[in-house]
């Protein structure tokens, strides 16, 4: 049930209500009570401490609601503070995973490169002379990875705390290292290849052999698969936080 007084009005009553007793019980109990007839000299040093009294509970009245706007505005002050704290707190949140995003999607990126080889081969057969002209790729995109990947492991401690998509983001994390991997390898391998003696016919059978085993589908398909998990817990995290951000927005009046 919900009250209608008005606030603040309860210590006026009761300031009210002891004004009215004190002059009941100093003054009207005591002219009842008088023998003789109460002279006007009396009336005016009453009257006179009535006054002094009536005014002394205005000042009184005063003081406390001054008191009363100054708790009131510091209260304020300290809600809005403690709103622009806690805004920072979830905008650096946000912050976090946005960072994040855009890094998952740039090693996703990488993974659809590593498949190169395979695009190639399935509109032109792979040489060894084809499988040489692609190391220089491959090393860009070996590149590529490696500077992400340095870049996604500054300050790492804060994409833990995102326990929701902890999961995928470890079952990501395995497969960019294994795309790494065979990059280093494969890689290496387009290079020895580069350099095969085209009139040595034995090398470049075995070789050829080599270059017809290169392939990227498989870890290709991995990546992206964890990509998809973990952007998709990254959005999740993303659409719950937004909501928070701009209600405490709103009450740090930002």
């Amino acid at each position: 049930m919900e009250s209608n007084n008005l606030p603040g009005l309860t210590p006026i009553a009761v300031l009210v209500l002891f004004t009215a007793l004190t002059l009941l019980l100093t003054a009207g109990i005591p002219i009842l009570l008088a023998p003789e007839p109460v002279k006007v000299s009396d009336w005016l040093g009453f009257s006179g401490a009535v006054v002094g009294a009536l005014v002394t509970l205005s000042a009184a009245i005063i003081a406390w609601r001054a008191v009363q706007k100054q708790i009131e505005a510091q209260r304020i002050i300290a809600e809005r503070q403690a709103a622009i704290q806690s805004y920072d707190v979830l905008h650096r949140l946000a912050t976090t995973l946005e960072d994040e995003l855009r890094l998952a999607l740039a090693l996703g990126e990488v993974a659809h490169t590593s498949s190169m080889i395979d695009e190639f081969r399935q509109k032109w057969p792979v040489d060894i002379i084809a499988a040489g002209l692609l190391h220089a790729r491959y090393q860009d995109a070996k590149d590529r990875l490696r500077a992400l990947r340095n870049e996604w492991a500054v300050a790492d401690t804060k994409r833990w705390q995102f326990r929701n998509a902890l999961e995928a983001r470890m079952n990501f994390e395995e497969a960019i290292v294994e795309l790494e991997q065979r990059l280093n390898t494969d890689t290496a391998l387009l290079l020895m290849i580069k350099d095969t003696d085209l009139t040595d016919t034995k090398k470049v059978i075995e070789r050829q052999k080599i270059v017809d085993k290169i392939s990227f589908l498989d870890v290709a398909a991995k990546v992206h698969v964890a990509r998809t998990n973990y952007t998709t817990a990254i959005n999740k995290e993303i659409a719950s936080l937004l909501p928070k951000l701009e209600e405490i927005r709103s009450l740090a009046k930002l």
